[in-house]
């Protein structure tokens, strides 16, 4: 697959070429159809301050949409073919965009796991989860 790789801040982002992504357990792989430019997309291109959150070299993009094309074992609730909007959230430096590829390449995987309770009630960064990172698109 080709994505778009920030490897660090000052630097442009890089067209690159990797292995497509498998799902692995509790994970999906969808086909980008949609994605978002985040503030923190931009920060990060400019802002040191962003480093620590980010395990580059990484494909960026935490907000984006697709289909599904691959599910992994333990998924029960979506199926491959599925239209699927991702929570842009996650546990601060593990999300997609962030900790493993995001939104910027032709294919993404991406974690299935639900918030927890307490992530919801105060976790950095889940001020809105619901209880998966995903929401069915008609």
């Amino acid at each position: 697959m080709k994505g778009w790789q920030f490897t660090k801040t000052h630097e442009p982002l890089k067209l690159v070429e990797k292995e497509n992504p498998k799902a692995e357990k509790v994970h999906v792989v969808i086909k980008t159809g949609a994605v978002g430019l985040c503030h923190s997309d931009v920060g990060t291109m400019e802002d040191e301050g962003w480093m620590s959150l980010m395990n580059a070299p990484v494909i960026m993009a935490h907000e984006n949409a697709g289909i599904i094309i691959e599910v992994g074992e333990g998924v029960t609730d979506f199926k491959e073919e599925d239209r699927v909007a991702i929570c842009p959230t996650g546990p601060s430096g593990l999300a997609h965009g962030y900790a493993y590829d995001g939104g910027f390449g032709h294919r993404c995987r991406h974690d299935f796991l639900p918030c927890t309770l307490q992530q919801r009630q105060g976790g950095k960064g889940h001020e809105n989860c619901t209880d998966r990172h995903w929401r069915a698109l008609p």
